[in-house]
């Protein structure tokens, strides 16, 4: 998929930006950034396994 980014790009450095190509470089770049952000998640998980409701009221009983 990154190569084809590439590619893309380079197509619209050299053919002065048609905007077909420009909308589909920032759809790519959106998707591979959702699909790394899902791999991301699925390897390591959520930061803290505990509900936020209890990390708020945790903090505000040590003030």
């Amino acid at each position: 998929m990154q190569l084809a980014q590439g590619v893309i790009g380079y197509v619209q450095y050299f053919t002065d930006l048609p905007i077909a190509l420009v909308l589909l470089h920032m759809l790519g770049a959106v998707l591979i950034t959702a699909y790394t952000a899902r791999l991301v998640w699925s390897v390591r998980g959520p930061a803290s396994e505990l509900p936020l409701s209890t990390t708020t009221e945790a903090a505000a009983a040590t003030r």
